[in-house]
C-alpha cells in the first residue's frame, strides 16, 4: 500500500470532469425546457391553424410544454435540487465507489435521458410539420 492511502492500481477520477459531465447534463435539461417553452408553442400554433390531427407523441409533447409553461416557478427549484442531488450522487459514484462500470452507467443515464428527451421532442414536432408541408404542396 502506498503512503497516500490509495491503492496503487486504482486510478483517481477527476473532479473537474465530474463537474463538466453534470454541467453538460444540466445544459441538456435547460435545452429541453427551452424547447418546451419556446419551440413547441410555435409549432402548436401552426398545427392549430391547420386543424391537424396530431400523433400521440406530438400531443404529449404539447401537453408537456403547457405544463412547463404553467408551472415553471415550481420546476426551477425542483431542477436545481435535482441537479444538486445529481452532482452529489455523481461525486459519490465516481470518487467513492471506485466502480468504473457504475460510473459509466450513471453518466449514460444522466446525459442520455436529456438527449433522448430532446430528440423525442424534435421528432414529435418535425414529423407532423413535414406532413403539413407536404399537404400544403399538393
Amino acid at each position: 500500500m502506498s503512503q497516500s492511502g490509495a491503492e496503487p492500481t486504482r486510478t483517481q477520477s477527476s473532479v473537474p470532469i465530474t463537474i463538466v459531465l453534470v454541467g453538460l447534463s444540466l445544459l441538456l435539461m435547460l435545452a429541453l425546457i427551452g424547447q418546451l417553452l419556446l419551440v413547441v408553442p410555435a409549432y402548436e400554433k401552426h398545427f392549430e391553424d391547420f386543424r391537424m390531427r396530431l400523433p400521440f407523441a406530438t400531443e404529449l409533447t404539447i401537453a408537456a410544454a403547457r405544463f412547463v409553461f404553467k408551472y415553471w416557478f415550481v420546476l426551477v427549484p425542483c431542477i436545481l435540487c435535482a441537479f444538486a442531488l445529481a452532482g452529489w450522487v455523481s461525486y459519490v459514484i465516481r470518487h467513492q465507489s471506485g466502480s468504473r462500470l457504475l460510473s459509466a452507467l450513471w453518466f449514460l443515464l444522466l446525459i442520455g435521458l436529456p438527449l433522448l428527451a430532446n430528440a423525442t421532442i424534435w421528432a414529435a414536432l418535425w414529423i407532423p410539420f413535414k406532413q403539413l408541408e407536404e399537404g400544403l404542396k399538393k
